[in-house]
This record gives structure tokens, sequence and C-alpha cells, in this order.
């Protein structure tokens, strides 16, 4: 996770490796209501706008 933009404006961007058994929308949702509710809150925002990419791992 990196927190980006302006000291005003700050916002999150993400790049997520998922598990080839992960549920895409079970892992956004948890990122957002873990990790970007954790970081607004150590921030002491109202809001922080967060971009998330995800890949799936190659099974091999």
């Amino acid at each position: 996770m990196l927190l980006t933009g302006r000291r005003t404006q700050p916002r999150v961007r993400a790049i997520l490796a998922l598990a080839p058994h992960a549920d895409p929308g079970t892992v956004v949702a948890r990122f957002a209501d873990e990790a970007v509710a954790h970081a607004r809150g150590s921030a002491g925002l109202e809001r922080l706008p967060a971009r998330l990419r995800h890949r799936a791992e190659r099974v091999r």
C-alpha cells in the first residue's frame, strides 16, 4: 500500500496478488474495511480514496 497525492488530499494505491482460490470481491472488501480504514484512522482523515489493482497468482 502506498500513500500518494498531496498532503491535503492523500490517496491510497495498492496492488494485491490473489491466491488461486481467493474471491476477488471478498479480498477487495476486506482491504477496504481493514487496511484502508486503518490508514484513514491513523491519518485522522474522514475519507481516503483508494485505487486497488489485483492479479491472480498462477497455478503451477
